[in-house]
């Protein structure tokens, strides 16, 4: 049965050396019919002078201004023929069976991946570990809990000992995962409101929405670099925060998130009360 083309959508700025090793792992894939659309995300560096030469096969596509993750990834979408398509984060990289293992997953046969509400797989994300210590887990997927607004990992920082072995059902997809192009066709695009981050987030409780699962599989693997070096306070990169500029757009994201998702009487109450809260704590970085 010959296999069906898969586009990877990688979006980068200002990272040549991080998406020049994620497109390595790519070239070293199983997996072989591939197109790889990379989106130079208005870097000081243009991409194709500085990679082109290395990578051939790639389509970089250039944007003269910065569209954030989910302007970025639309971008990429637009060049893309795939039957589906997988979203790399340009500082991840891929084990060489992992986008074989997803399509094994997401790709077989539409009346076996239907349950009996009719729900089709939609997402799939691979087992993604620390890339500073490759046998701990950065997640296997996460979710929202849409009455405080707070973001819950699974399996975050925990060392493998084998706990996450099993194909499952995840409440969202993030950082690698490969969607199908029935998807894109059936909810749009990437909300660009969202920009980064929370347009996975958003993109995910959208397919959900539109009756798709997301899985997660263990045997496709990635890594992906974890936090990034700060001056910040640990208890602040807790709640995700790593630099003055973060703060602003977790706490801009989140909102919209929240007022698009969450009903309407917990939203109110997260406006009310969690979210000062979030403002509160977010703001201390600045006089850190």
């Amino acid at each position: 049965m010959n296999k069906p083309l898969i586009s990877v959508v990688i979006v980068t700025r200002d990272r040549n050396k991080e998406v020049s090793l994620c497109l390595r792992s790519i070239f070293e894939q199983t997996f072989k019919t591939l197109e790889v659309v990379v989106v130079d995300n208005a870097s000081n560096i243009d991409v194709k002078k500085s990679l082109g030469s290395k990578f051939p096969k790639v389509k970089f596509v250039k944007s003269n201004i910065n569209l954030g993750g989910a302007g970025g990834r639309n971008l990429g979408f637009l060049h893309t023929k795939g039957q589906y398509i997988l979203f790399m984060d340009d500082d991840a990289t891929a084990d060489k069976e992992m986008i074989s293992e997803l399509f094994k997953i997401i790709g077989k046969d539409k009346q076996s991946l239907a349950d009996s509400a009719g729900k089709k797989i939609g997402i799939v994300q691979p087992k993604i570990y620390e890339k500073e210590r490759p046998d701990y887990i950065q997640g296997v997927g996460h979710g929202i809990n849409l009455k405080t607004g707070r973001v819950y990992g699974i399996g975050v920082h925990e060392k493998d000992i084998g706990q996450y072995e099993s194909v499952m059902e995840i409440p969202m997809a993030g950082c690698t995962w490969m969607v199908s192009r029935e998807v894109f066709e059936k909810i749009g695009d990437y909300d660009e409101d969202i920009l980064i981050p929370y347009e996975d987030s958003d993109f995910s409780i959208r397919t959900q929405r539109a009756g798709y699962k997301i899985f997660y599989v263990p045997k496709a693997i990635a890594w992906h670099v974890g936090a990034k070096k700060t001056f910040v306070n640990p208890w602040l990169q807790w709640l995700g925060i790593t630099s003055t500029e973060r703060s602003f757009r977790v706490s801009r994201n989140k909102i919209i998130f929240m007022k698009k998702h969450a009903k309407p009487k917990d939203f109110y109450i997260f406006m009310l009360f969690y979210e000062p809260i979030y403002i509160f704590l977010h703001s201390i970085i600045t006089q850190v």
